[in-house]
């Protein structure tokens, strides 16, 4: 776990860190399974922590956004909880990491999905079509 804080939490098959450099992150998301995303207060849009974990082969949990829902389908890299219980996100971390296949198999849709909807080069093609 990164963040704030998480160096002082401990659970099962978890590794805190506390706070880290931004430029590690794409590293820590290669060495893990999963990511546990908690958006920022904005809810139709996106955090870079999802298509950067998504793209170096780490799967996401997140609460969701309207713009994630639009792009993600179940099953595709991104699974999402409902921020207003967290105390079911042990048990969906669980259930995510208790099946590598499926998980795997969500990862490479996942991964085809930023390349489609949030690579740098799709948000550069956007831009420059409002220029």
């Amino acid at each position: 776990m990164v963040g704030a804080w998480f160096d002082v939490y401990s659970a099962h098959n978890t590794t805190a860190l506390g706070d880290v450099p931004y430029n590690r992150t794409s590293e820590l998301c290669r060495k893990s399974k999963l990511t546990l995303n908690i958006m920022p207060l904005f809810r139709d849009g996106s955090h870079d922590r999802i298509p950067t974990s998504l793209a170096n082969g780490a799967a996401v949990l997140s609460d969701p956004t309207l713009y994630l829902k639009d792009i993600f389908s179940s099953n595709e890299g991104l699974y999402f909880y409902d921020i207003s219980h967290p105390e079911l996100i042990p048990e969906l971390t669980h259930d995510l990491l208790s099946d590598p296949e499926t998980l795997y198999s969500g990862i490479v849709k996942g991964r085809q999905k930023v390349e489609q909807y949030l690579s740098w080069e799709v948000f550069v093609k956007k831009l420059t079509g409002f220029l």
